[in-house]
């Protein structure tokens, strides 16, 4: 033990981590999406990397203009659980224009034609 007092974590986000636990449960997943499971450690006061989930390739410059390049790009799907083996993760986008040209490749690409698609991380 590193000697520091662990705070309790609030009754709210112990609340909000159930109803999103519920809520995969629902929609009958057996994995956190990584937004998801992203929420649950942070509502534990753990801190994670910056990110911002969009529902289309025309929300990414927006998205962008709140983060710093160079930026990392993912798939947000309930198919894809190991994104880099079928390509649904892009790193090292210097700019907007390798950012949507990243998210268009990633659409077309037929290894991912299996996927539901619910956007990019």
């Amino acid at each position: 033990m590193n000697g520091r007092r662990r705070e309790p974590v609030p009754i709210s986000s112990l609340t909000d981590t159930i109803a999103l636990i519920e809520a995969s449960r629902r929609d009958s997943r057996t994995i956190l999406s990584e937004p998801t499971a992203k929420q649950v450690v942070a509502n534990f006061g753990l801190e994670i990397p910056k990110g911002v989930c969009v529902l289309d390739v025309t929300g990414l410059p927006e998205a962008a203009r709140t983060l710093r390049y160079p930026l990392v790009l993912k798939l947000v799907s309930p198919d894809v659980i190991h994104k880099s083996d079928v390509g649904a993760v892009r790193v090292a986008l210097e700019n907007e224009r390798s950012l949507i040209e990243a998210a268009r490749t990633m659409l077309a690409d037929p290894r991912l034609s299996f996927a539901r698609f619910e956007g990019f991380l």
